[in-house]
Formats: C-alpha cells, sequence, structure tokens
C-alpha cells in the first residue's frame, strides 16, 4: 500500500481451537479528508457522506484513512470481487456483508487503526491511546460494575490504568459484536482477571452464554496499542 496515508501492515492471532482471527492495523498520517484519486476506490459514497459530517478535518481524514483500511483488508480476505459499496449496515448502524459469512470490526484512536476480520464467527475490536487515570476514575463508576468496580479500587495506580483500559476496550468489543454499542449500559457485563486472562461473569440478555466468548488482547507489532477483542464462538452466516 506504497503512498497510502496509512502504513498498513497484517497479522493472524491464534484463537483457541485452532481458529485464526487475521488483524489489518494502521497508522494514519493524514492531514485532511482529501485522499489521493488513486485511493478513492477504496471508500464508498457513504464513506464519504459520514466524513464530511465531521467538523475537524483531522478527524475526518482519519476516518476516511481507517476505512480504507478495512476496506483494503475485506479485499485481501475476500479477493478480487469485493467492493466497498457491498458493506452495509443494519438497523443499529453496523456494517456486515449480505450473503458472506465474513465478520469484521473496525476501532480507532488518535492515529492508529485496527480492523479484525473473522471468517464465520462474530468479532469487535477495540483499541485506545487516550487514557489517564483522572479519566478511568470519573468514567469508572459508569462502566464497572459493582464487584468490578471493588475489585479495581484495591489496585495500584498502573495496575488499575492497565485493568481499566482492558475492561474499557473489551466492554466495547462486546458491544460491537451486538452492534448496540455504547447504547447499552457496559455495566451490564461483568468480567474478571486470573491467570488464564480476563474472561466473562454476566453478560446481558440475548448475548448468549459466557462461554460462548473467547477474550483476549493481541499486540500485532511494536510500539502499537494493545488489540482487544472479543470472539463469539458460536458460528453465525
Amino acid at each position: 500500500m506504497q503512498g497510502l496515508p496509512i502504513s498498513f501492515s497484517q497479522c493472524r492471532h491464534r484463537l483457541a481451537g485452532g481458529r485464526v482471527l487475521t488483524l489489518f492495523t494502521g497508522r494514519l498520517a493524514v492531514a485532511g479528508p482529501v485522499l489521493p484519486a488513486q485511493f478513492e476506490q477504496w471508500v464508498c459514497a457513504a464513506d464519504m457522506q459520514r466524513a464530511g459530517r465531521f467538523r475537524d478535518p483531522v478527524v475526518a481524514g482519519r476516518y476516511l484513512a481507517s476505512h480504507v483500511l478495512l476496506n483494503r483488508a475485506l479485499a485481501e480476505v475476500l479477493g478480487p470481487g469485493f467492493s466497498p459499496e457491498q458493506v452495509l449496515r443494519d438497523a443499529m448502524g453496523k456494517p456486515y456483508l449480505p450473503g458472506r459469512p465474513v465478520h469484521f470490526s473496525l476501532s480507532r484512536s488518535d492515529n492508529y487503526t485496527v480492523a479484525a476480520v473473522s471468517r464465520g464467527h462474530p468479532v469487535g475490536v477495540d483499541i485506545e491511546t487516550r487514557m489517564d487515570l483522572s479519566i478511568a476514575r470519573e468514567v469508572a463508576g459508569r462502566v464497572l460494575g459493582r464487584e468490578e468496580s471493588e475489585a479495581w479500587r484495591r489496585l495500584g495506580d498502573t495496575a488499575a490504568l492497565e485493568a481499566f483500559r482492558a475492561i474499557w476496550c473489551l466492554k466495547e468489543a462486546i458491544l460491537k459484536v451486538s452492534g448496540e454499542g455504547l447504547s447499552r449500559d457496559p455495566g451490564e457485563i461483568q468480567l474478571a482477571r486470573d491467570a488464564a486472562g480476563w474472561r466473562l461473569l454476566r453478560l446481558p440478555e440475548g448475548y448468549g452464554d459466557c462461554f460462548e466468548w473467547e477474550l483476549g488482547r493481541a499486540d500485532p507489532e511494536r510500539g502499537f496499542p494493545g488489540v482487544f477483542y472479543a470472539v463469539k464462538n458460536r458460528p453465525e452466516g
């Protein structure tokens, strides 16, 4: 992808049972919402319209560049028959590919973006670069459940920040799978950490059983934020 307003790389992250989650990462370097003409094929008219709603031209440019990455990622997985116009949105605004057993998710924070693509299993990803302890303490009451809050407040500052980042990103990833996003109260999701990593204790009604989900963190490349993911192990078409 030489010449694109992002640097683009790909990695394969192993999940339980030998399944693979393909991650595409990008470092954005854009100053405005105008893409070079040769890259316009990687965004559709709907992408351009959504970018036009941002007042900040840098944010608009990052939005477009992240969708260039997503659509290039889908083309890599699906082959030459794919075009960005095939991506539709459901009633809640979640993007999907009708008739294809491919699930995907996109996250962007500052000048970093990541797209995840999974065959047959719904997936959500999230990254967060703008997080400090003061922000965590301010929003903890809206994000953490009672048991989570009690355990979190016993941690030292460094551990508390890293734990909050993980909880926040994992809950966002789960909510992206559902399509509800932050319209759903993240406090309805209960997480706990043990030696094996993060696990689910409670989910909202309609999200399935906790054992159906796999949560984790991938570190795709040096200097890139940790990518938190949620994969629902029950296959869907």
